[in-house]
């Protein structure tokens, strides 16, 4: 990313995106030099990115009816469909104790069910309901609203770094992780 780029982004973050934040360039470029600075820097700015991002949704996350990992154990589902509870656990790095409380949970809530699987009845596999799809539509559309409320200062250019960066640094995260699999 150039000088330019960055320049960029700090005049859009100075104007009115975070009010607490108020970098110049020098700023920028200076905690971005060394490690350890840029991730103090970061460090400073994420849990502000995320209230930010928060305020603009009203949905089972945010009002705390549901954790992140039962909201990843939802997303799971829709992706996969249907799963035994022993790869629930495993996607989601759970033991089987604290899986079924986990899982009753979600069941008392409506928004999954348990059923035995045709071919082991002993194995037991767990798919969303209709509520559970309605919720994950209801987190969905307000996480796209509040994406456009708080990328709405940035031009094309602006949101185009942002993704370079977000999808590269999901590749690193995702690398890092089967290594230590």
């Amino acid at each position: 990313m150039s000088l330019g780029h960055i320049t960029a982004l700090a005049k859009s973050i100075r104007h009115g995106m975070f009010p607490s934040v108020n970098s110049s360039i020098h700023e920028v470029s200076g905690a971005a030099r060394s490690l350890p600075s840029f991730v103090d820097r970061v460090a400073a700015l994420v849990p502000q990115l995320c209230r930010a991002m928060v305020r603009q949704e009203g949905n089972y996350v945010t009002r705390g009816e549901l954790t992140l990992p039962q909201l990843w154990a939802l997303e799971l589902l829709r992706q996969r469909g249907s799963c035994t509870m022993s790869e629930v656990l495993y996607a989601l790095q759970l033991k089987s104790s604290t899986g079924t409380v986990f899982v009753d949970r979600l069941c008392k809530m409506k928004l999954v069910r348990r059923d035995r699987a045709n071919e082991d009845r002993r194995a037991v596999k767990v798919a969303l309901t209709a509520k559970g799809k309605r919720a994950l539509d209801e987190i969905d559309e307000q996480r796209k609203e509040g994406m456009l409320t708080i990328f709405k200062p940035f031009n094309a250019q602006e949101r185009a770094a942002y993704l370079i960066l977000l999808e590269k640094l999901v590749l690193e995260m995702s690398k890092e992780k089967e290594g230590s699999s």
